[in-house]
C-alpha cells in the first residue's frame, strides 16, 4: 500500500522572499540557504514548493549574501514524465521511494536525472538541479527530488550523508555525538528515540551528515536534518509519549508518521564531534550489550551500508564518502549493541560512550 504524499507545511511569506522575473515571462521566489559554509540559491515558482524547501533546510535560510555554490530551480510543469531516458543518457538503476512511486535513475557523460515517472523530475548539473513537478505530485518532491539534490550538492564540499541516527550531549562545554547506524528495521528510530527522551540532542533519526574536510587530517564532525519519521504500532506502545507527535494520518503498514522537528529542538543542525559509532544489532531479551569491533570489520559494515557509487570507480562525491567512513572508523571507538527490554535503562549504558577519555 502506497502512503498518501507527506503535506507541506502551511506556505507562509518571508523576510528573505523575493520575486525575480526569468526570461518568459516566469516569475519566482527567490531563497538563499547557507549550510555549513555551502551557499544555495533556490528560485521557486510557487509558495507551496517554496515551503516544501524550507521544511528541509528552514533553519539554514539566510538573506543573500554572495554568489551562490549551487542553483536549484523548482518549478510546476504539464509535462507526462514518461518513463524513458532521456537522449544522451541510459538508465543507472531502478526502484521505489519507501512507501512510494517507482524511481528511475539516468546517467550522461555530464549531467544525470532522477525520474518518477509521471509525477516529477530532477536534472542535475555540475552547478546545479532543475527540478519540475506535475500539478498535485508536490508531496514526492521532497524525497525523490529534493534531498537527493541536496546530498549531491553537500558532497562535492566534503558533507556526506550517512544512513544513520544521531544524537549528542554537551561534553565539557562542547557537543559530543553517538551516530547509531545499521540496516532499515533494526531499530534506528526506537533506539533512538529512547536517549532522546532521556534527554540527549536528537540530530536526526536516518540522515547523518558526516562533515570531512579536506585535508583528511581535519576534524571530523556530525550534524543532521530531523525529517519525519515512520513509528511502528509497537514502538507506540513502548513509548506512548511519542503519540502527541504523530502528524494525524491514518497508519500504513502499522507504521504512523511523525514529525521530529519539535523532538529534535533548535540545536539539531549545529555540528558535534562524533564519539562513538554504534552499529545495530537484532535486540535481545535479557540486557543491553555493547561489544567493541575491529577497525577492519568497522569499516566494513560501514562501507556495506552506505557507499553506493553512481560512478563505477567510487570517484568524486563517491570516493570521499569511501574516505570519511574510513577516517570515521579509524578515529572514532565502534561498537555492536544489542538493545535489551529495558529502553528506560539504554541511556546508563550508552551516555558513558560520549567521555573523550574513552
Amino acid at each position: 500500500m502506497t502512503r498518501r504524499p507527506p503535506a507541506a507545511t502551511p506556505a507562509r511569506s518571508s523576510p528573505t522572499d523575493a520575486l525575480l522575473p526569468i526570461a518568459g515571462g516566469e516569475v519566482f521566489l527567490c531563497l538563499h540557504f547557507n549550510v555549513h559554509g555551502v551557499r544555495l540559491r533556490a528560485m521557486v515558482d510557487t509558495p507551496p514548493l517554496a515551503a516544501r524547501l524550507r521544511e528541509a533546510l528552514r533553519p539554514f535560510e539566510t538573506p543573500a549574501d554572495g554568489a551562490a555554490d549551487f542553483l536549484l530551480r523548482i518549478r510546476h510543469s504539464h509535462e507526462r514524465f514518461p518513463d524513458a531516458a532521456p537522449e544522451g543518457m541510459t538508465e543507472h538503476w531502478r526502484g521505489t521511494l519507501p512507501d512510494g512511486p517507482p524511481v528511475v535513475c539516468h546517467r550522461g557523460a555530464v549531467e544525470r536525472e532522477v525520474l518518477l515517472p509521471g509525477l516529477a523530475r530532477m536534472r542535475l548539473s555540475g552547478c546545479g538541479a532543475d527540478m519540475r513537478a506535475a500539478p498535485g505530485a508536490d508531496g514526492w518532491l521532497s524525497l525523490g527530488c529534493i534531498l537527493p539534490a541536496l546530498c549531491e550538492f553537500l558532497a562535492r564540499r566534503g558533507h556526506y550523508v550517512v544512513h544513520a541516527a544521531s544524537l549528542s550531549a554537551p561534553v565539557d562545554g562542547a557537543p559530543r555525538a553517538l551516530v547509531l547506524c545499521g540496516p532499515s528495521g533494526v531499530g534506528k528510530t526506537t533506539t533512538a528515540l529512547a536517549l532522546a527522551h532521556a534527554g540527549m540532542q536528537l540530530l536526526t533519526d536516518d540522515a547523518t551528515f558526516l562533515f570531512a574536510p579536506e585535508p583528511a587530517a581535519g576534524p571530523l564532525r556530525v550534524w543532521g536534518l530531523p525529517r519525519p519519521c515512520k513509528v511502528h504500532r509497537q514502538t507506540l506502545e513502548m513509548m506512548p509519549w511519542l503519540r502527541r507527535l504523530c502528524d494525524g494520518s491514518e497508519p500504513v503498514a502499522d507504521e504512523y508518521l511523525m514529525e521530529l522537528a519539535a523532538l529534535a529542538g533548535p540545536r539539531a543542525h549545529e555540528l558535534a564531534e562524533p564519539a562513538a559509532v554504534l552499529l545495530l544489532e537484532p535486540r535481545n531479551p535479557r540486557a543491553h550489550r555493547l561489544r567493541p569491533l575491529d577497525r577492519v570489520d568497522a569499516i566494513a559494515r560501514l562501507i556495506n551500508e552506505n557507499v553506493r557509487a553512481a560512478d563505477p570507480r567510487a570517484e568524486g562525491p563517491a570516493g570521499g564518502a569511501f574516505r570519511a567512513l574510513a577516517a570515521l572508523a579509524a578515529r572514532v571507538p565502534v561498537y555492536a549493541l544489542s538493545v535489551g527490554p529495558k529502553l528506560e535503562s539504554l541511556d546508563q549504558a550508552a551516555r558513558p560512550l560520549l567521555s573523550p577519555s574513552r
